[in-house]
């Protein structure tokens, strides 16, 4: 039962933090969240950043 509430509360504080920078907005009268345009740009980046810099980052 505690593991369940630190995972809400996780998921809460994310979703707060997402929106907070603009990468996600709620959609109205739902409980659905769209990824912005701004979103998309800087987890597009972030991805890429994490598939191609971070291994050579690893081997040296």
């Amino acid at each position: 039962m505690i593991e369940k509430k630190r995972a809400v509360g996780r998921t809460t504080r994310l979703l707060a933090k997402l929106r907070a920078h603009a990468l996600i907005a709620k959609i109205p009268h739902s409980f659905r969240y769209k990824i912005t345009k701004k979103g998309v740009r800087v987890m597009t980046i972030v991805l890429m950043f994490k598939r191609k810099e971070i291994p050579k980052l690893a081997t040296g």
